[in-house]
């Protein structure tokens, strides 16, 4: 399956406090940051009067050393005057780097009918298409699309375009204005090889997250298959999609027609549990049928046959599987594995037994201790033991569990989520977190660099594909990791609304071929609370019945 889309990562279209934008250059530069780092041109509109451009220049060259993970160039938009004239001075455009020139109001155009206003704006039009001073053509035949409604014909659009390339003028795409002719020609161009002929601009002003909207407008939709629609994990992945500017559709699987998450898809599916002998083949199945791009694994059980199957299952369906390898899976799965490989890693890990060695464990023992099974999820099987014949009487009833040390619920309780790819580690999130029943409720987001290098360095060791959650206390001045999970984190929803999105970096990456870049999160305390979805009754029997549901008409009550 090929799956290289083309895109250019830029915004070149955006306003701020300086002329008419809602917010200020620091605000939109933040904003970025914390999401798809896209270069960026500020582009405020000036005039003959504008007297404030030196402050704009300087002010954007110290952001620069701020943010110097992405281009910020120093713009401006420019109205075309009757005479063909830019409405603003030399000094302003020989001082900006990137000029677009834009047809906006003209004389009497409220009281032109339609084929007056568009031949008005077609013969400015050309006339910026051939103007030296500029750089980019600004959302063109936007004013008949402002007032009528109405597409420009397909020649007068070919006509311009033509000129713009015969002048090193780029035509921008801006999918507010850009009807029928003016987006089917961006997109014929762009599949032709020509997409550098284009500025991608989405005329930001009312918000920050309009940034991008121009540059991941065209690309066809990444189909992704999301596992565990009736888990937390599961229901995060679905909320790091849709906060995703790139477009996709989703196909989610889950074992129970009751599952939330089954109708907040495009697509749903019933899918075997996984330790029926039937279920890859279902997945092998449903992935051919629906052409998916990418699968990501919203439960635990079903990462181990993923792992183990993942090169198979690739060759087979065309689908990238987000899986890391089954050596780490198999580590992260098993408590006592996970004790035994930062033993053997040198990192500091829970002092720890089997039923075997419970003499040995017991006699250095401060009690109280815990008993766990040595394979579970969210607190499943945890115990609190406080003395020697009660751990006992649990290892008679339950041979099979692992001992380990208490680490008090005074000590602090971290969460942390982080992004391995190709062997570099892309962020580490550190959440302080607060739980009930085995789940985070209440969480802050923290900065501890010393515990964000060492969860860098287990995870590197222990060679992680993608995402991965660490759960860990701090304990006698060091950080004790209690468990990991090679999969996303259950606050993957969170973090990525607050910038951390490894979904969305991994769409960029390997349908887009975009390098890679460390993702950052902003502070915030998380507060998470109950939600309602409603779904029609005829269609949770006809997903029973027939095993798949299309566009369901599911509804949310949010406050």
């Amino acid at each position: 399956m090929n799956t290289q889309r083309q895109i250019l990562f830029e915004d070149n279209h955006i306003h701020s406090l300086y002329s008419d934008g809602k917010h200020s250059i620091g605000e939109l530069l933040e904003y970025n940051h914390f999401h798809d780092q896209l270069d960026l041109t500020i582009s405020d509109h000036v005039n003959k009067e504008t007297d404030w451009f030196p402050k704009y220049i300087e002010e954007i060259k110290q952001y620069r050393k701020q943010y110097p993970q992405f281009a910020i160039r120093i713009g401006c938009e420019v109205k075309i005057l009757e005479n063909g004239t830019l409405n603003t001075r030399k000094d302003i455009l020989d001082a900006a780097e990137t000029v677009i020139g834009s047809v906006h109001h003209f004389f009497n155009i409220k009281s032109l009918n339609k084929e007056e206003l568009l031949e008005k704006e077609y013969e400015l039009t050309k006339m910026l298409a051939r103007n030296p001073d500029i750089d980019i053509l600004g959302h063109p035949f936007s004013m008949i699309e402002r007032f009528y409604k109405q597409a420009p014909p397909v020649e007068y659009v070919e006509m311009v375009y033509r000129l713009c390339r015969e002048n090193g003028i780029k035509f921008e795409f801006n999918p507010k204005h850009a009807l029928g002719p003016v987006r089917e020609l961006v997109v014929k161009e762009i599949a032709n090889g020509n997409i550098n002929n284009f500025s991608f601009g989405s005329d930001v002003h009312e918000r920050c997250n309009e940034i991008g909207d121009a540059a991941l407008a065209l690309a066809k939709p990444i189909t992704v298959f999301v596992t565990g629609a009736g888990a937390g994990v599961g229901q995060s992945i679905l909320k790091s999609l849709q906060l995703s500017k790139v477009k996709t559709r989703v196909i989610i699987g889950d074992i129970s027609p009751l599952a939330t998450g089954l109708y907040r898809a495009q697509v749903a599916y019933i899918i075997p549990l996984a330790d029926d002998p039937a279920y890859l083949a279902a997945l092998e199945k449903i992935c051919k049928a629906e052409q998916v791009d990418m699968l990501l694994i919203g439960t635990d059980v079903e990462l181990i046959i993923f792992a183990s199957n993942k090169e198979a299952f690739e060759k087979t369906t065309g689908t990238r599987v987000i899986v890391s390898d089954s050596e780490a899976v198999a580590i992260a799965d098993d408590k006592w594995k996970t004790v035994g490989f930062l033993k053997s890693h040198g990192f500091p890990y829970v002092y720890s037994a089997l039923a075997d060695n419970a003499d040995s464990f017991i006699k250095n023992a401060k009690w109280p201790v815990i008993v766990k099974p040595r394979i579970a999820a969210r607190s499943v099987g945890f115990q609190i033991i406080p003395n020697e014949a009660e751990l006992r009487s649990a290892l008679q009833k339950d041979p099979n569990l692992i001992i380990q040390e208490y680490l008090s619920e005074e000590d602090e309780e971290y969460t942390c989520g982080a992004f391995f790819y190709e062997g570099a580690c892309y962020g580490v999130t550190v959440m302080k977190r607060w739980l009930r029943n085995g789940d985070t409720y209440k969480a802050i987001v923290c900065r501890e660099p010393e515990m964000e290098k060492f969860i860098k360095a287990v995870g590197t060791d222990l060679r992680i594909i993608g995402p991965c959650n660490f759960q860990l206390r701090k304990s006698g001045g060091e950080f004790k990791i209690f468990e990991i999970n090679c999969r996303f984190s259950g606050t993957t929803g969170a973090a990525s609304a607050l910038g951390f999105n490894v979904t969305n970096a991994l769409l960029q990456k390997i349908f887009f071929n975009r390098p890679l870049h460390p993702l950052a999160i902003r502070d915030a305390y998380i507060f998470r609370y109950w939600n309602e979805v409603f779904v029609p009754p005829e269609e949770v029997a006809l997903l029973a019945k027939r095993g798949n549901l299309e566009e369901s008409r599911s509804d949310t009550n949010l406050f």
